[in-house]
């Protein structure tokens, strides 16, 4: 009977042991599950000295928010995937496109990581006198008539049209209706590729030179994070860039 007992109080310590065991060790010996990037804490998200000390910094407050009392007509543009790189030259690069002259440079923190964030925020202003204009798939048109219809009085959809056409859709916008306010999320830009960026931010350049008596707010929606995850570390995450062309500086 003695051996018994001893057996079974031995059999519980060894019970107690396995159950106690990841207690005092914690995760060191299971398994590390991987955390999805875009829920690992930012490694750095500060500006360095270089952006703070050239460029214009917002922070909170939607950019949409200096150009309320604009009486020009305003063209708002969300760059999908157009953020702020670490390495400074890449940003100079896209913001040379630009006429100095015209334009004010600006980075601006963004508090939502998501494209759609970035809508809500800066179109969130009811705008009868509004369109906004798309030119994704069919579903993604679906889903801009469905969220963003309460801030515009009209939502026209050119599906499956390239963000080379839609600018071309915009010129003719400018040129032949009196619509007040014009938007616009791009839709070939998401990956972080620097050639469709370029391509995008060059011909957005020429409109606003083409219509001098127009306002453009030009801005990044976030860091690409529909690219790899190389091109992705290269960019701060709270930060987009954003250009004001033909904008009244005081504002």
């Amino acid at each position: 009977m003695k051996a018994r007992n001893l057996n079974l109080f031995l059999f519980s310590i060894f019970i107690v042991f396995i159950i106690s065991l990841p207690v005092f060790c914690g995760n060191r010996f299971l398994p590390q599950r991987h955390t999805p990037w875009q829920l690992q804490p930012f490694n750095n998200d500060s500006l360095s000295l270089f952006y703070k000390n050239n460029f214009r910094i917002i922070e909170e407050p939607p950019l949409e928010e200096f150009l309320r009392d604009s009486s020009e007509p305003l063209v708002t543009i969300l760059v999908d995937g157009w953020g702020v790189p670490y390495e400074k030259n890449l940003l100079l690069q896209d913001f040379s496109l630009f006429d100095k002259k015209s334009s004010e440079f600006i980075l601006h923190k963004r508090m939502f990581g998501f494209t759609a964030g970035a809508e809500t925020e800066e179109f969130q202003r009811d705008s009868a006198t509004g369109i906004y204009v798309y030119g994704g798939d069919t579903l993604s048109c679906k889903k801009k008539k469905k969220n963003l219809s309460i801030f515009f009085g009209e939502i026209s959809c050119f599906e499956n049209e390239g963000d080379s056409g839609v600018i071309v859709t915009l010129d003719s916008l400018l040129t032949k209706t009196d619509w007040k306010r014009i938007a616009w999320t791009t839709s070939q830009t998401g990956t972080g590729n620097r050639d469709s960026l370029h391509m995008v931010l060059r011909n957005l350049a020429k409109l606003a030179k083409k219509h001098p008596n127009v306002s453009f707010s030009i801005q990044g929606t976030h860091r690409p994070i529909l690219g790899p995850p190389d091109v992705r570390r290269n960019y701060i995450a709270p930060w987009v860039p954003a250009v004001f062309v033909n904008v009244n500086k005081s504002l």
